[in-house]
């Protein structure tokens, strides 16, 4: 399925909880192809074919948020919702991971002990951020694997070491899109608690009264 199907399928069924608090969707215009590809050189990683497809014919961002302020869901669907980034934005903040990658490797005595910047210093160059929450977390294209497998960024790693940093939380953008969605874009605290053979299990029991409400929508 392709990724504005989902999008648009998933905010129409979470518009008919009546119990959830759901923002107006904000849908960019699609980017022209020189720009994108102007960007995939600038960052030297080449979009998946499905993320293309979106940016060029769809949208070349999309945003919406919702929450359930009841508790209905559970402690863990509080919040949820979706921010892809625009290429544009995407370069931005990759270029900003970067920096603070060259800013890290200046701080020798701090890397002797601190697993974060290390965690930081290894990883931010080889992963592109795709989506990204309120809090500054990302979801990342691992470019350096061929299956271009999703990961978990987190953004303040260098300050506590590695929580869920690194965690494999779908084997390719649309494995991530086609399962997340089925919990509404749910935003949760541990991902590592809801994740099976490197993919999201959505059918784990602490999901499962937001998953049937959007399944019956």
């Amino acid at each position: 399925m392709q990724i504005v199907n989902i999008l648009n399928e998933t905010y129409e069924k979470l518009s008919r909880i009546p119990d959830l608090s759901l923002d107006q969707i904000i849908i960019a215009s699609p980017i022209d192809p020189y720009e994108l590809t102007e960007i995939e050189n600038t960052i030297g990683f080449t979009f998946p074919n499905v993320l293309r497809e979106f940016y060029l014919n769809d949208s070349q961002s999309v945003t919406f948020n919702w929450t359930s302020s009841n508790g209905n869901y559970g402690e863990e669907c509080k919040i949820g919702g979706i921010k892809i980034l625009s290429p544009s934005m995407i370069r931005d903040d990759y270029n900003e991971m970067l920096q603070m990658v060259e800013e890290a490797k200046e701080n020798d005595e701090d890397l002797k002990d601190n697993a974060g910047l290390m965690a930081l210093i290894n990883d931010w160059p080889n992963w592109i951020p795709i989506i990204r929450f309120m809090n500054g977390d990302a979801f990342c294209i691992n470019k350096k694997d061929t299956l271009q497998t999703v990961v978990f960024l987190e953004h303040d790693v260098m300050d506590g070491g590695p929580y869920i940093h690194g965690l494999t939380v779908a084997l390719n953008i649309i494995d991530l899109m086609e399962k997340w969605s089925k919990v509404g874009f749910v935003e949760l605290f541990d991902w590592s608690q809801y994740v099976k053979d490197n993919s999201l299990d959505v059918t784990h029991a602490e999901l499962s009264r937001l998953r049937e409400a959007l399944a019956l929508a």
